[in-house]
């Protein structure tokens, strides 16, 4: 079937004036949050202590460079889709299944394996039987965001699972942290309140960047006028949001742990590196006169 296309309203003319600029600056930021990662994910497999204490942290950090990475493919996509509307005044038909196989679709759905694998691949599983079962060709929104691509009831039940998950984590991990700080302190006792105390500083950060926005996001799916600015600046702005979340790991670590710090500045100074470099020999040739 030949890809058919529609004339670009005003609506999505304004949209997508704003959003070349928007994308291109999510896309710069996603590559950045995603290299951040890296010496964080380095330092912890590098670390003997690390591997064998972090391995939660691990798998957070694998995720989230799954996550940068996926808004880093939506947002270039979506910026070359704003463009070349703008450029031809026309706009390709999108519907369910087009945009479940876009990249960027695939990389988030990579990244929610790291947080839980079996109930992931449960729920994708389950998806992709019901898509067999029931296509869907109904056409939907242009830039193929999360509710034009799994239903608003979808998203909505994403949105609920991930502002209570954070909540309650946060809730856990606070609880856990004060009782470990109120029984006798010892060796093994001070190990697990340090390392209770940096998923306790990620469990704010993330409920903060993420489960807010989530709540936030719930109330205006509540309001009348869909096709309001409002919603995809905002949308834009859970993406940044979501990006410092996946970022923001390494900092907790280099505020907070010492031997991470120290190990961090011992791989990464410069005068390491500079020590890395091999030797240049320099001939002296002399000459007879």
């Amino acid at each position: 079937m030949s890809q058919q296309y529609v004339p670009v309203g005003a609506y999505e003319r304004e949209v997508m004036s704003d959003g070349v600029i928007v994308y291109l600056i999510l896309t710069i930021m996603g590559i950045c949050c995603f290299f951040i990662n890296v010496p964080l994910l380095y330092i912890l497999l590098k670390l003997p202590r690390c591997r064998t204490d972090s391995k939660l942290i691990i798998c957070l950090v694998c995720g989230d460079m799954f996550n940068c990475l996926a808004i880093t493919v939506m947002s270039y996509t979506r910026r070359d889709l704003y463009k070349e509307g703008l450029r031809t005044g026309l706009l390709a038909i999108q519907t369910q299944e087009t945009c479940a196989k876009q990249p960027s679709m695939w990389l988030r759905s990579i990244w929610g394996c790291f947080i839980s694998i079996l109930i992931v691949m449960a729920f994708c599983g389950t998806a992709a039987i019901t898509a067999f079962i029931f296509p869907r060709s109904d056409s939907v929104k242009f830039d193929c965001g999360r509710k034009a691509t799994f239903t608003r009831t979808y998203s909505k039940i994403v949105y609920y699972f991930e502002i209570f998950g954070y909540v309650i984590g946060l809730v856990l991990n606070a609880a856990a942290y004060f009782r470990c700080r109120s029984v006798m302190v010892n060796n093994v006792v001070s190990r697990q309140v340090r390392q209770i105390r940096y998923y306790l500083t990620i469990a704010v950060i993330s409920t903060l960047l993420v489960a807010m926005p989530d709540t936030k996001q719930i109330i205006l799916g509540f309001l009348r006028n869909k096709k309001n600015a409002l919603h995809d600046w905002l949308s834009q702005l859970f993406n940044t949001m979501s990006l410092l979340a996946s970022s923001n790991n390494l900092f907790v670590y280099l505020a907070l742990s010492r031997a991470f710090r120290k190990e961090f500045f011992e791989t990464f100074s410069t005068q390491k590196l500079i020590k890395r470099r091999p030797p240049v020999s320099v001939l002296y040739v002399r000459r007879n006169r």
